[in-house]
């Protein structure tokens, strides 16, 4: 059965597009099969796998541009890959919306600042209307966690705060990884690759980006590294 995974945020910046990628390029390198759905009108995903096509980078993963709702659901429930990666947001949109009655799981990078944090709220209230609507159709709801994403590099006092505000939120849950603002991982994202496809690799982002897949998909062997 196939799992499908919504990377999502009402506010740009917060890393989601680069997330998206790096999540789905570590998948592949699994050896799953993967479907990585480009739901932001800049299409920063699609050209990120338009560039691995084109270095013939193997596995390939099929990608599609859907910023559209109804083009988003279409593509997301015809699938036939095992892990479909939704990238959708960076404002209130009706494709992230629609991603939200699709995906099985939400992911929700939060930079460590105040503005960010404050866009919280914000979101929280669409994911809670979309958990609703879930429930009205029958449907289970969506897990719902965040990520300290783009955040300071050691112990920070500012990336403390953000697991603090997040944890408060009774709409999702805070990830004990910490995704910090690395070269490395926009290097790598730009090219649709993960930064375990890069030589020479970057220890900690390595080490990071391990953390956020094993939390993420605690069922899957570690088969990216």
């Amino acid at each position: 059965m196939k799992q499908i995974l919504l990377i999502g945020a009402t506010k740009g910046g917060v890393g989601k597009t680069t997330l998206a990628v790096l999540i789905a390029a570590s998948l592949a390198r699994a050896g799953k099969s993967v479907f990585l759905v480009d739901g932001d009108r800049q299409g920063t995903a699609r050209d990120a796998m338009a560039a691995r096509a084109e270095a013939s980078a193997l596995p390939s993963i099929d990608a599609a541009h859907c910023p559209d709702a109804k083009d988003l659901a279409a593509a997301v429930n015809g699938a036939s890959a095992e892990f479909v990666v939704i990238d959708a947001g960076g404002r209130d949109s009706a494709a992230m919306r629609a991603a939200m009655l699709c995906a099985d799981r939400m992911l929700l990078p939060c930079p460590p600042s105040s503005f960010d944090v404050w866009a919280l709220e914000d979101t929280a209230e669409i994911i809670d209307a979309a958990q609703a609507a879930r429930a009205a159709s029958g449907r289970p709801p969506m897990v719902v966690s965040s990520v300290v994403s783009r955040a300071n590099p050691g112990r920070s006092v500012d990336n403390d705060e953000t697991s603090e505000a997040i944890d408060a939120s009774p709409s999702f849950s805070c990830l004990r990884t910490v995704i910090v603002q690395r070269k490395a991982f926009s290097a790598a994202a730009s090219s649709g690759l993960s930064v375990f496809d890069v030589s020479p690799r970057n220890p900690k982002a390595c080490a990071e980006l391990a953390g956020l897949m094993g939390e993420l998909f605690p069922n899957e062997v570690d088969l990216w590294r």
